[in-house]
């Protein structure tokens, strides 16, 4: 096999860039191929034995639709209660998550909405310091544009739209003319519309001292 065969696709750990850089000790459910140096790197299924009640500086679940399922959380909203209550006071959490108002999206309860984000982590006892929107998604984000201000996202819907598309994909050449034609749409609807129909968000919130 070669060596890029075995290539990981390094969009999985752009979520680090906007990571605050405070915690001393981070649990991180991801692959330790993805994870920064000295985290503390978890599968879903092994959370049990990494829970501390409110004593983990820093949880970060880059796919939080994944975790609810590997976790056996009804939906994700469930899993991120379940999460935040791992944060300790003055530590934050980061998470990523699918939108199932996307054109295309069958994530269902694995899945929030932009509305339903902001309930859940009010309810959880966070506050959001950050909202991103992920693109192409919030798995695999190959730009992360700040939710506001819509300057933001303008650079990215008219400067560097985002048309990668995987090597093994079907039709490789028909979905960038598709992802190029729902970038050129979404940049001239409305600031709030788009960021109600984006693919997903990546967000940063915290738990007040």
């Amino acid at each position: 096999m070669t060596a890029a065969a075995v290539r990981r696709d390094g969009r999985a750990m752009a979520w680090q860039f906007v990571a605050p850089t405070d915690a001393a000790e981070m649990l991180v459910f991801a692959d330790p191929d993805d994870s920064p140096s000295g985290a503390v790197p978890v599968a879903p299924a092994d959370f049990a034995h990494h829970r501390r009640s409110a004593g983990w500086p820093a949880v970060v679940a880059p796919d939080l639709g994944a975790v609810s399922a590997g976790v056996r959380a009804r939906n994700a909203a469930a899993a991120l209660q379940l999460l935040a209550e791992q944060v300790a006071v003055g530590g934050w959490m980061l998470f990523g998550i699918a939108n199932p108002w996307y054109p295309g999206q069958r994530s269902g309860d694995h899945a929030l909405s932009l509305a339903q984000l902001r309930r859940a982590v009010q309810r959880a006892g966070l506050h959001i310091d950050a909202l991103y929107v992920a693109l192409p998604d919030h798995r695999f984000p190959a730009v992360l544009a700040a939710a506001r201000p819509a300057r933001a996202l303008d650079q990215v819907l008219y400067r560097l739209p985002t048309t990668y598309v995987g090597g093994d994909s079907r039709w490789p050449r028909l979905r960038r003319r598709v992802r190029m034609l729902m970038a050129a749409t979404a940049g001239a609807a409305p600031h709030p519309l788009r960021l109600r129909l984006v693919p997903g968000y990546i967000a940063v919130a915290r738990r007040p001292r």
